[in-house]
């Protein structure tokens, strides 16, 4: 279950590339970090990152997990990627070979081909029909045993992939339902408040509802990109937007209103045919 105190990550750059060789120690700052605890207090000082899985020394990329904890203790942890590359000047200057290791050789030079008559030439063809011949019986003692390992293998992707869409659709699927209850949640808000008139309570809740739209969010961007996974971020995205507009909402009915003309049911009914259109096609 999603506590509903836990803080809030919000992450302007998911992707931060970092130089060659410079142990970047402003990787928060690139990524654009900032946090706040469930009563909207800025925690962003408390944000850390643990990048010990980053080898700054060789280009590639890594995963780094940004987290935060307030002072109630409720965590909240999202990963991001450093990708480590070279610095792409580093070798505009033609004479930069000079400072490479080694560059201080001589390069080799090319010398001429002596030629031995045909003594070398009658060898050439004698190491030709002789590796041709063995290469040839290589080639048909192995051709059944291709065919054979061929086969098994395509049944063995299939099966994997068919394993692996199953659980994709699965998460996707996970992420749709928890979208459904932030919905249902989200009226529920809005209904209580016209009820109550209780802005404070309203207030409150309603930065619980955003947090929990940050996870869907966090979610999203760890599952394989596709038609469907872009439109739930695109959904999430914009049920964010409306939260926002309707805690600025002035009064009950103003709220009701920026609610009714949010329009998410339809989508979310769009999202869940989708999906059901991918496990039709697998077969599930």
């Amino acid at each position: 279950m999603q506590n509903q105190n836990t803080p809030q990550l919000r992450i302007s750059n998911f992707d931060v590339t970092s130089q060659l060789g410079y142990h970047q120690q402003n990787i928060l700052q690139t990524a654009g970090v900032t946090a706040i605890d469930y009563q909207s207090n800025d925690i962003t000082s408390s944000v850390m990152i643990d990048d010990r899985q980053v080898d700054y020394d060789h280009p590639g990329l890594y995963r780094a997990m940004v987290s935060v904890q307030d002072a109630e203790g409720n965590y909240a942890e999202t990963p991001i990627s450093v990708n480590v590359v070279r610095d792409p000047g580093a070798l505009s200057n033609p004479n930069a070979w000079q400072n490479i290791p080694g560059a201080n050789m001589q390069p080799p030079y090319r010398t001429k081909r002596r030629h031995y008559g045909w003594l070398w030439a009658l060898l050439a063809v004698v190491v030709i029909v002789v590796g041709w011949g063995f290469w040839t019986q290589v080639q048909q003692k192995n051709a059944a045993l291709s065919d054979a390992s061929s086969q098994s293998s395509k049944a063995s992707s299939l099966s994997s992939a068919n394993n692996q869409s199953s659980q994709t659709n699965d998460k996707l699927k996970n992420v749709n339902d928890g979208l459904k209850q932030e919905v249902s949640d989200l009226k529920q808000t809005v209904t209580d408040y016209k009820n109550t008139n209780d802005r404070q309570q309203f207030t409150q809740k309603m930065d619980q509802l955003q947090s929990q739209n940050q996870t869907l969010q966090n979610k999203i961007q760890a599952l394989q990109q596709n038609s469907v996974t872009q439109a739930l971020s695109k959904t999430v995205s914009g049920l964010s937007d409306s939260m926002d507009k309707i805690s600025q909402a002035q009064t009950a009915d103003q709220a009701n209103d920026a609610l009714n003309n949010a329009n998410i049911n339809n989508t979310l009914d769009d999202i869940k045919d989708q999906i059901s259109n991918i496990k039709s096609k697998l077969g599930l």
